[in-house]
């Protein structure tokens, strides 16, 4: 008897931690589920990580940390550059891209855009500083050259930018006016730095 009730014993306190593990899994079951649906928007946004939507105000910031940037580069060319075309492209350089951020901040006024910081305007920031160092360091046989194939690589990337994160991203009509005059700005440079022969 003693076996039995044993074997009896054992099979009652299965059924119920059976029961009880069901009971649990089942009500954590639901949570899990909705954390995982919630969690979803976030990871898709992070897989696709470059195609993640930005503010107006983020795009406008981004714009201004590429023009002061290209502003900030070219005036260093002007001061250290020994070639006539290099000098008239950084000419142009400055003259644009201060039109550009001129520009950019009469747009945020008018459509009351608040400029606002992000990763993306951070990198462009971080690039352009990165970039200014290395021309100042530059020696003077090699200003030209490096300045050149910096604004060649910056400018490609731009327009990158433009094309997959910024157009695609911005919700004011003006805005994006502005973005698409932006682009063949960029274009130009591009245009106008692969002429250039060193």
């Amino acid at each position: 008897m003693n076996i039995v009730e044993n074997l009896v014993s054992l099979a009652a306190v299965g059924l119920v931690a059976w029961t009880g593990c069901s009971k649990d899994s089942g009500s954590s079951a639901a949570p899990a589920a909705s954390q995982g649906s919630e969690a979803t928007p976030p990871e898709v946004s992070q897989a696709s990580g470059k195609m993640a939507a930005l503010a107006d105000g983020q795009i406008l910031t981004i714009l201004s940390n590429v023009d002061t940037g290209e502003i900030d580069q070219a005036q260093v060319a002007l001061s250290k550059s020994t070639t006539l075309a290099v000098r008239e492209f950084a000419q142009q350089m400055v003259d644009q891209h201060t039109q550009s951020k001129q520009a950019a901040q009469q747009l945020a006024s008018e459509t009351m855009i608040i400029p606002s910081p992000s990763k993306p305007a951070e990198e462009v920031h971080a690039k352009g500083s990165k970039v200014l160092e290395e021309l100042e360091s530059a020696d003077a046989t090699s200003f030209d050259s490096t300045y050149m194939k910096t604004q060649l690589k910056q400018h490609q990337e731009v327009l990158k930018l433009l094309d997959e994160k910024l157009i695609p991203s911005a919700s004011s009509p003006e805005l994006r006016n502005a973005l698409q005059k932006t682009k063949s700005m960029v274009q130009h440079h591009i245009d106008m730095a692969t002429q250039i022969q060193l």
